[in-house]
């Protein structure tokens, strides 16, 4: 793998960024050396065998990053296949995140993204029997959200959407109170972890799709409770933007 090498240096807007762990800023200027202006092809082995992690926390790392907006992620898939050929990360210069702010939609365009910095949408729509946007799962709902009372109900609503796609509905109680906790931020081994309503939602449909390709017994479907606790984790998906 070709390196654009000039030594052990991090940009100070990388080393002083205050949003960025020890751990992150290395990844971000691990990125940096590998991108030849194309771009950095490395995959997650590269980055857990460079730095010593495991394949989880290597995963957290990357979507932290995407999340708070320092890199950008182009997942390509094989002609005619759904099969992952390369992922490319780039570097957003300067190595600022991105402010994204969501325009209101109406239920006409809501499949329509109107976030104008955005590359691609971070929204989940629900289509109803007719054909139409009944809700829309919204990444930046906390931040558009200035009511407490409207913001608990549009989580709940989104909650709804995504329980609906659950496999087992037991441990509904327990699956929301973990939800909860995701969207606000939940500290694991000492390091607090978000995850957004897009990301528990696909990860609740690759785990209903491995349950129903492996033919799993509704008796041996993890529970609501179960999954939302942790086990969610394994599910989430390295290209944030499907």
């Amino acid at each position: 793998m070709e390196r654009a090498f000039k030594g052990v240096w991090i940009p100070a807007e990388i080393w002083l960024n205050n949003q960025l762990s020890i751990q992150e800023k290395v990844i971000l200027t691990e990125i940096d050396s590998l991108d030849n202006e194309e771009g950095c092809f490395a995959g997650n082995k590269h980055f857990m065998d460079f730095m010593g992690l495991k394949e989880r926390r290597t995963k957290e790392l990357i979507r932290g990053l995407i999340d708070k907006g320092f890199i950008n992620s182009q997942i390509i898939y094989k002609q005619n296949s759904k099969e992952i050929e390369k992922r490319i990360l780039k570097i957003n210069r300067p190595p600022y995140p991105q402010k994204v702010q969501i325009k209101n939609s109406s239920k006409n365009d809501a499949e329509k993204c109107t976030t104008p910095s955005a590359e691609k949408c971070t929204r989940v729509v629900q289509k109803n029997s007719k054909g139409g946007a009944e809700k829309c799962l919204d990444n930046n709902t906390i931040n558009n959200t200035n009511n407490n009372n409207e913001q608990k109900q549009v989580l709940l609503d989104h909650f709804k959407l995504i329980w609906k796609e659950y496999p087992n509905k037991k441990g509904r109680a327990k699956a929301l109170e973990y939800y909860f906790q995701w969207i606000k931020g939940r500290k694991i081994s000492g390091i607090t972890k978000k995850l957004t309503d897009k990301q528990m939602y696909f990860a609740v449909k690759r785990y209903k799709k491995e349950c129903e390709e492996k033919n799993i017994e509704q008796q041996y479907i993890k529970h609501g409770s179960t999954f939302f606790n942790k086990d969610i984790l394994d599910y989430l998906g390295e290209d944030e933007y499907e």
